[in-house]
């Protein structure tokens, strides 16, 4: 381990936040590797020839979550900035990356966070469809077989790729909200998107590239961010049976919230007693019900039934010149998460939230992990 490599960890895992340009991140599982990132590459600029300049662990004194900043500047020509916000909560990682072209420069692709996935993986899983008003589908195992293997090859973006290890490990990487700007090349004549998933006796390889242009292209002063999440569960786990006198809150009950935050199916279609985590509005109403809930008792506290959906209401993102832009809730719901067990720990208080038993989605490490009672992050 490099000197000025940092360490963030939790029970039963760790990741290392390093300075080295050629390997910024990498994580650790029930004691064994199963994810580092790897340079990005635009072609002509290459994350790996870069300087780090920053590299910063911020810790909160509840210890709920914590995140790593890391930039690095590419020393040439327009010296564009990659730039990463990685926040730890519970048994999930919400990744921000930033491509920052602070003048103008001729690219020929935009690259996000290439992974590699170490070692011999079992089974996996891909849930690829980003189709308005889809919640999570049944999850249908894949065996991995010996030898090179594509398991996913596509211009669009997956949602959601699951792979099991064979020791039980469980790792999931999905796409984030910003579902149309990972579909961008779909709205550009001279460009398209390359999303890959490759096994290998070695290991998984993720690519994701949401523009490749067809030839060298100018890419005007501005800055590119996507957002992807990962999480991590073991095959086994069992969501803990919370006390009698948990507390159920329901999110539409007596003052539902507005039409307008319902998931959006298009442009005339809503889906009734669904509403999108991302919707402002929705956003309000939860939050008008944990404060309420909070102020009347203390302890354990419950929302049931949750279900991430993809969703098209451009409104959902203030952008309400625009007719549609495709996103989904999963990570407000993470983040809805988090909020809520911040404001509740200050009088010993906690929230879990969890799907349907019988939904496909308490099967995602993601969502089975905010079941769980909250757990404690350090850095180092």
């Amino acid at each position: 381990m490099e000197e000025n490599t940092k360490i963030i960890k939790s029970k039963n895992w760790s990741a290392e936040l390093c300075s080295a340009a050629d390997m910024p991140f990498k994580f650790e599982y029930r004691g064994r590797e199963i994810l580092h990132l790897t340079p990005v590459s635009s072609g002509v600029i290459a994350e790996a020839a870069g300087i780090v300049r920053k590299s910063r662990i911020h810790e909160r004194v509840d210890t709920l979550s914590c995140t790593f900043e890391y930039e690095n500047l590419i020393p040439f020509g327009t010296e564009p900035l990659i730039k990463r916000n990685f926040e730890f909560a519970a048994n999930h990682v919400k990744v921000t990356f930033d491509f920052d072209l602070r003048r103008p420069i001729a690219l020929q692709r935009i690259e996000v966070d290439p992974l590699f996935l170490p070692g011999k993986w079992k089974n996996f899983c891909i849930i690829s469809e980003l189709v308005p008003g889809q919640g999570i589908p049944e999850i249908e195992w894949q065996e991995i077989g010996e030898g090179v293997q594509t398991l996913y090859k596509s211009s669009k973006p997956f949602l959601i790729c699951l792979v099991e290890d064979f020791d039980g490990r469980i790792l999931e990487i999905g796409t984030g909200d910003d579902l149309w700007r990972w579909s961008a090349a779909e709205k550009l004549e001279n460009a398209h998107g390359d999303y890959a998933i490759t096994a290998a006796e070695t290991g998984i390889t993720i690519t994701r590239i949401p523009l490749a242009f067809n030839e060298k292209t100018e890419c005007g002063k501005r800055n590119w961010r996507f957002k992807w999440y990962f999480a991590w569960s073991h095959i086994g786990y069992k969501t803990p049976v919370l006390s009698r006198k948990a507390m159920k809150l329901a999110p539409l009950d007596g003052d539902p919230v507005p039409d307008s935050a319902l998931i959006a199916v298009d442009e005339s279609k809503v889906l009734p007693g669904n509403f999108c985590f991302q919707a402002p509005a929705a956003e309000r109403r939860l939050k008008k019900i944990m404060r309420s809930a909070a102020g009347k008792a203390s302890g354990e506290f419950i929302f049931p039934g949750i279900e991430p959906y993809v969703c098209c209401s451009a409104a959902h993102l203030d952008r309400g010149n625009k007719k549609s832009l495709l996103h989904w809730d999963m990570m407000s719901i993470l983040d809805f998460y988090l909020w809520a067990n911040q404001q509740l720990d200050q009088s010993g208080s906690s929230l879990t939230v969890r799907a349907d038993k019988t939904s496909p989605a308490m099967r995602l490490p993601s969502i089975s992990g905010i079941a769980r009672p909250v757990q404690r992050i350090t850095g180092k």
